[in-house]
């Protein structure tokens, strides 16, 4: 037989029975708080409802310490604290690894920085035994 799919924000539900359930006999429960979910259960409806202290005590039970923390996350004074600046990091490094081969290294530098954009980090290390390459650079 098929479930109905209820969509139960506890914490603007109170302990009031959800009715009019008649011709399912399970029902799978989505759990929110404010709106964020919190989770899903399977409940067995008695006649044509869910008695609402049902829902909740198995609501307690499925989501535990999640429940809990979703309550007093409301309850308690936000916090009016500066947050601290971002850094800004480079959301990748090249290494470039390299001996004698000024050439490729100019080509590979050209075609990195064509492609590449400011948050991307190229670090050129270079054996070469001549001075070259700090024209490459």
């Amino acid at each position: 037989m098929a479930s109905k799919v209820l969509d139960v924000d506890l914490a603007y539900y109170g302990l009031q029975d959800i009715n009019g359930l008649s011709p399912y006999r399970t029902a799978l429960v989505l759990l929110r708080w404010r709106g964020r979910p919190l989770g899903k259960m399977r409940m067995d409806v008695a006649g044509d409802r869910i008695i609402g202290r049902d829902l909740w005590q198995m609501a307690r039970a499925v989501l535990g310490q999640q429940l809990v923390v979703a309550a007093l996350d409301d309850m308690l004074p936000k916090t009016t604290e500066t947050p601290a600046p971002e850094l800004t990091l480079p959301s990748c490094s090249v290494v470039i690894c390299t001996r004698n081969r000024t050439n490729d290294l100019r080509r590979c530098l050209d075609s990195l920085c064509a492609t590449a954009g400011p948050e991307v980090e190229i670090i050129v290390v270079c054996m070469m035994e001549s001075e070259r390459w700090n024209c490459v650079l």
